[in-house]
């Protein structure tokens, strides 16, 4: 299957952290090439959350609000470029919740960010970006840092 020509949609994750936001851009911007729908998805991490103990519920609070904010960065800059975006929140375990999410939305390729310079690092990909490679059903387009072409792959 030539995913080029049959991209209808892309689904890209966030944690908000700088690798997530670069690889949200790369999304936008492949969204916009192929003239694809992108979805944005920031995952509360609730099972994180749990170490909280009795602030757990004021630490999903605060994720949520990191998540919209996120998100409505992401529809920003998609409106600019004439990108068709949808953001979504969900709660839950992040790789399930990628994997899951991209599966209802009925994307064609699940873009993640990942942190890695060294070639230890470049190795081990952290366990949310591992999940989602093993488990989506969807090709996964694994984003590195700004300076690796012009996606950043």
């Amino acid at each position: 299957m030539d995913v080029t020509k049959s991209c209808r949609a892309l689904l890209a994750a966030t944690d908000d952290s700088p690798e997530a936001r670069h690889a949200l851009g790369c999304a936008l911007h492949l969204a916009r090439d192929l003239g694809a729908k992108l979805y944005a998805l920031y995952v509360i991490d609730s099972h994180a959350a749990r170490s909280l103990g009795v602030h757990r519920q004021e630490g999903i609070r605060e994720m949520a609000a990191e998540g919209k904010e996120a998100i409505q960065s992401l529809l920003r800059q998609a409106e600019e470029l004439g990108v068709e975006a949808e953001g979504l929140l969900a709660e839950g375990r992040p790789g399930e919740e990628i994997c899951r999410l991209a599966k209802h939305c009925r994307a064609d390729i699940v873009v993640i960010g990942v942190k890695g310079k060294s070639l230890i690092e470049e190795a081990l990909l952290g366990d949310v970006s591992r999940h989602v490679l093993h488990h989506a059903k969807q090709p996964v387009l694994v984003v590195r840092g700004e300076g690796h072409g012009q996606y950043g792959v």
